[in-house]
C-alpha cells in the first residue's frame, strides 16, 4: 500500500475532477471543489498561474487545476486512495487530459503513470490510472458522469469479468455538479484478470455498460503498460532470461532458500508407500497469461515455498496452486530464468513440505528413482525409472533419468526410494525426429538451497 506520508501530505488526486467553468465563478467553484477533494474546512486561496491553470492552497495542501480546455481538471495529482486512514496526496504540476487510448504519461517531476479513459456513453467515462513508481501495484478506477441529470449518489459499483460476477472495488463518491464520480482501488488480483479480459461489464445503480472489443483491447494494453512500469521498478539482473518471457512485473531477484534440508529416513519404500508420503507435498500449477492458461507442477519444501521451473511461469499474470478441489494464489518470489529455477510462495496456507533433499553426489547410476507431478494435467501421477546419468548441458547440471516426464510434469519432483527429493523434473530430449526414448532430465533439487 501507499504507506504513511507526512501530515502535510493529506490527499492527492490522480483522477481528473470536473467542475463547471463560467465567467466570474471559477474561483468559488474551485474553492468548493478543493474543500471536498481534500476534506478542507477552511476557505482556500485561488491564484491564476496563466494559461487557464489555477493554484489552490488550503489546509497545508496545494493543488493545481487546469481549466484551459473546458471543464477544470485536477492537474496531475496522484490520487490513489487507501481503504484505511486519510487518503495520501502528492501534487504534480502537469497532466494531459484523459486520452481515449491507453498511454504512458510523464509528469514534470519525471513520474510516469499509465492512463486509460474510455467513454461508456454520452455522459459516462471509465478511467483507469496507475503510478507504479510511487504506488507499486495500486491501480485506481473511476466511473465519472458529467453534465448529467443523474448522479452516483448512494450507488455502488458492480462488475462482471469474462462472464463471472466478481467482487468489485469499494468506491467513494465525489459529487460536485456537474460531475459525479465513483472512485476506488482495484485489487492486484483483479488487475491480473483485466490483463486477460475478453468480456467486461459494469453496473452502477440501475445503469449497465458493456465494453466493446476495441475498448477491451485498450484495457489489456493498459495492463501491459502498467506491468512494464512495475518491471522498471525491479533490479537489473546479471543473468540471462533463458529465452523466457518474464511474468507480469518481471522476474524477481534470485536468492537461494535456506540450508539444504536433511535427508529423510534410511529405509527404502515401495511405490505405494512413497506415493502416500509424497503426494501431500506435490501440487499442480495453473498459470494464467495473456495467451491463455498453461499447466505445470511444483513441490513444497517449506510450509510456504514450492520449487518449480521458470518456464512453467513464463508470461504469468496469475499463478494458482492447486490440490484436488483446493486452490489458492501463488506469488513468484525467486527466479533464475537462465537456469530455469523458480520458487512460488503462498500465504494463508500451511503446506506439507517434503521430508528431505538428497544431493546428486550421493546418487549412483542405476539407482531407482520416481517422478510425481501432473503430466497432461493428470494430477499426482507416479512413475518409476532409474538414474541414467549426471549431465552438464549448456553449463547447467542435470539428472538424467528413465522415470517418465511429459508436458505438465515440469516443476514436479524426482525422488529416490527413501522419499528424498533429488530433482525438479524439467525437460525431455526428444531429438529432431522424436525417436528418442526415456531421455528425461531434472534440475538438482539442492541447487535451490544454500550449500
Amino acid at each position: 500500500m501507499l504507506g504513511r506520508l507526512s501530515a502535510r501530505v493529506l490527499r492527492a488526486v490522480m483522477v481528473s475532477v470536473v467542475v463547471s467553468v463560467a465567467t466570474g465563478c471559477v474561483g468559488p467553484q474551485l474553492q468548493r471543489q478543493f474543500q471536498q477533494d481534500y476534506q478542507c474546512q477552511e476557505t482556500p486561496r485561488v491564484s491564476s498561474l496563466g494559461g487557464g491553470q489555477y493554484e489552490v492552497k488550503g489546509c497545508t495542501t496545494t493543488a493545481v487545476y487546469d481549466c484551459s480546455e473546458g471543464p477544470c481538471m485536477a492537474a496531475g495529482s496522484d490520487d490513489l486512495l487507501e481503504d484505511d486512514g486519510p487518503p495520501a496526496v502528492l501534487v504534480a504540476r502537469e497532466e494531459p487530459a484523459p486520452s481515449p487510448a491507453a498511454e504512458r504519461v510523464k509528469l514534470k517531476d519525471g513520474t510516469a503513470f499509465v492512463n486509460l479513459s474510455l467513454r461508456l456513453d454520452g455522459e459516462t467515462l471509465l478511467v483507469l490510472r496507475a503510478a507504479p513508481a510511487k504506488f507499486g501495484e495500486l491501480v485506481q478506477l473511476s466511473l465519472r458522469r458529467v453534465n448529467s441529470s443523474k448522479d452516483f449518489q448512494a450507488c455502488e459499483l458492480d462488475w462482471m469479468i469474462n462472464g463471472q460476477r466478481l467482487e468489485a472495488p469499494k468506491v467513494k463518491l465525489t459529487d460536485t455538479p456537474p460531475s459525479s464520480t465513483l472512485r476506488g482501488n482495484v485489487p492486484p488480483s483483479a488487475v491480473r484478470e483485466l490483463g486477460m479480459v475478453q468480456q467486461f461489464a459494469l453496473m452502477a445503480c440501475n445503469d449497465r455498460w458493456t465494453l466493446e472489443p476495441q475498448q477491451l483491447l485498450e484495457v489489456r494494453k493498459f495492463v501491459e503498460l502498467y506491468e512494464e512500469e512495475l518491471a522498471w521498478k525491479g533490479e537489473a539482473h546479471a543473468d540471462g532470461t533463458g529465452g523466457l518471457v518474464a511474468p507480469a512485473g518481471g522476474w524477481p531477484k534470485w536468492e537461494h532458500l535456506g540450508k539444504v534440508p536433511d535427508e529423510s529416513g534410511s529405509e527404502t519404500m515401495s511405490g505405494s508407500e512413497l506415493f502416500k508420503q509424497l503426494s501431500p507435498s506435490v501440487f499442480q500449477l495453473e498459470v494464467q497469461g495473456k495467451d491463455g492458461v498453461a499447466q505445470g507442477s511444483a513441490v513444497a519444501v517449506t510450509p510456504t515455498d514450492l520449487l518449480t521451473n521458470c518456464h512453467v511461469l513464463e508470461g504469468a499474470r496469475r499463478v494458482i496452486v492447486k490440490k484436488g478441489d483446493d486452490e489458492f494464489i501463488g506469488k513468484i518470489t525467486r527466479a533464475h530464468a537462465e537456469s530455469d529455477r523458480c520458487v512460488v510462495s503462498v500465504k494463508g496456507q500451511a503446506l506439507v513440505p517434503i521430508k528431505g533433499v538428497r544431493s546428486p553426489k550421493e546418487l549412483a547410476v542405476g539407482e531407482p528413482l520416481y517422478t510425481l507431478g501432473s503430466p497432461s494435467g493428470l494430477e499426482l501421477t507416479l512413475g518409476d525409472g532409474i538414474l541414467s546419468g549426471l549431465r552438464t548441458i549448456r553449463e547447467h547440471s542435470f539428472l538424467q533419468t528413465t522415470a517418465p516426464i511429459s508436458p505438465g510434469s515440469s516443476g514436479g519432483g524426482l525422488f529416490d526410494a527413501k522419499g528424498n527429493l533429488v530433482g525438479i523434473t524439467t525437460l525431455v530430449l526428444v531429438g529432431r525426429e522424436r525417436l528418442n526414448q526415456s531421455l528425461n532430465f531434472a534440475i538438482p533439487a539442492d541447487s535451490y538451497f544454500e550449500r
